[in-house]
């Protein structure tokens, strides 16, 4: 009878990541409004504080923000 003795080592690896990030607006009034009736530039964004770069974070935007109006 032979006897096989396997070992099997389980790791469990736990990490947690914060990551800080600005969001915010900025709005300009236009010089008129158009034709649908919007008053203002509007600009969304996302970003680092202090310039942290956040690409490694932040893959893509929804194309629903590359909208001008």
């Amino acid at each position: 009878e032979d006897t096989i003795v396997v070992h099997q080592l389980v790791l469990t690896v736990k990490c947690t990541v914060q990551v800080k990030l600005e969001l915010g607006h900025r709005a300009q009034l236009r010089k008129k409004p158009t034709t649908e009736g919007f008053t203002h530039d509007w600009m969304v964004f996302v970003r680092g504080p202090e310039q942290f770069e956040i690409q490694h974070f932040v893959e893509r935007k929804h194309p629903v923000f590359s909208l001008r109006c």
